[in-house]
C-alpha cells in the first residue's frame, strides 16, 4: 500500500473539489476586482476554506511560468500576482468529485473533513490575532502559518478520494481501538500528515509551511525553526478536535490516556503564547460562526 500510495501521490495534477464549494468561488471570480479590496478579500477567504483550490492556485503561482525567486505562500499573494482570466481558468479546470457513484457515500465524510479545516484556519488565525506582539513579529510568517492550516489534512482528503477503502480502514480501527497515534504510526504508515506535507512539497510550498505541516500532530519533534508554528497549528487543531475540553468523552476515538496527554500538552502551549481559557472560549464562539457562514454560503 505504500508504495501504490506514493506512486499517486506523485503522479496526480490534482486533488478535486467539493461541486458547491467550486460553483461559490466561481461566482465571486466574475465579480474579481483586485483593486476592490472587499471582493478580493472574500474571494482569498473562500478559496482558502477549500484546501485542494488553494493547494492548486499556490501550486500554480509557484510555478515556472512565473519564476519568482521567493515562494508564493499565501492565496492573498497568488491573486495579486495572476490576472483574472488566470485564476479563471486555474479554477474553471479544476476538477470536481462526483456526485454520484462511489462519491455518494463519501459526501458526509468529505463535508465533515471540510468542515474541520475550515475550523482549524479559523482557529488558528483567531489565535494570531491573540498572540502578544512579541511572540511572531514576522507578517510574513503569520500568513504561512494560515497556509499551513488551509492544506494541513490535504493528505486526508487524498487518501479519502484516492485510496476510500484504506481511508475507511484506518478510520474504523482508530475508532474501534480509541487509540490515534499508535496505530497511525504502526499499521496506516505514512500518518495523513505527512502525506499533506509531500504534497506541498511536491507542488512548490515553501519549506516553512511543509514543516508545519509535516509535524502539526507530533510538534514536539519539528525542528526549533518551525516548532512554535506546528505547535500553533497542533493546538488549532486540538481545540477543533476537542483535546481542549476539561472532560473525556467515552464517544471519542482517542483513548483516555491520549486524551490526558495531549490535553496537558495543549495547556502547556496555551501557557507558552500566554492565551487563557476565556479567550479560547471567545475564539471558539467565533470560529464557529465563521464555519457555519460557510456551510450557508455553498448551501449546506
Amino acid at each position: 500500500m505504500l508504495q501504490d500510495l506514493l506512486q499517486k501521490l506523485y503522479t496526480i495534477d490534482h486533488i478535486p473539489t467539493y461541486p458547491a464549494v467550486k460553483n461559490k468561488i466561481s461566482h465571486l471570480i466574475a465579480e474579481f476586482d483586485v483593486k476592490d479590496r472587499e471582493k478580493a478579500e472574500d474571494l482569498s477567504r473562500h478559496i482558502s476554506y477549500d484546501p485542494s483550490l488553494a493547494l492548486e492556485l499556490l501550486k500554480t503561482a509557484n510555478s515556472e511560468a512565473f519564476g519568482f525567486r521567493n515562494k508564493i505562500s499565501s492565496i492573498d499573494d497568488a491573486l495579486l500576482i495572476m490576472d483574472k482570466d488566470l485564476i479563471k481558468l486555474v479554477i474553471g479546470q479544476h476538477p470536481e468529485v462526483p456526485e454520484v457513484g462511489v462519491y455518494t457515500k463519501n459526501k458526509n465524510e468529505f463535508l465533515r473533513l471540510l468542515k474541520h479545516s475550515v475550523e482549524v484556519q479559523s482557529f488558528l488565525q483567531s489565535i494570531l490575532v491573540a498572540l502578544p506582539e512579541d511572540i511572531i513579529t514576522d507578517p510574513a510568517a503569520k500568513r504561512e502559518l494560515v497556509t499551513a492550516s488551509v492544506v494541513h489534512d490535504i493528505g486526508l482528503f487524498f487518501m479519502l478520494i484516492y485510496f476510500p477503502d484504506y481511508y475507511y480502514e484506518m478510520i474504523m480501527e482508530i475508532r474501534e481501538e480509541k487509540t490515534v497515534q499508535k496505530k497511525q504510526k504502526d499499521k496506516f504508515f505514512p500518518e495523513h500528515s505527512l502525506l499533506s506535507a509531500i504534497l506541498c512539497e511536491h507542488w512548490h510550498l515553501p519549506e516553512s509551511i511543509i514543516k508545519t505541516v509535516s509535524f502539526h500532530h507530533n510538534p514536539w519533534l519539528a525542528d526549533e525553526d518551525c516548532r512554535l508554528g506546528s505547535e500553533l497549528l497542533y493546538l488549532a487543531d486540538s481545540i477543533s478536535n476537542s483535546f481542549y475540553e476539561l472532560y473525556y468523552n467515552e464517544n471519542d476515538v482517542y483513548s483516555i490516556e491520549e486524551h490526558i496527554v495531549m490535553r496537558q500538552y495543549v495547556l502547556d502551549i496555551l501557557e507558552k503564547i500566554q492565551i487563557d481559557a476565556v479567550k479560547i472560549a471567545e475564539i471558539r464562539i467565533y470560529a464557529s460562526m465563521i464555519t457555519d457562514k460557510f456551510l450557508s454560503d455553498i448551501g449546506l
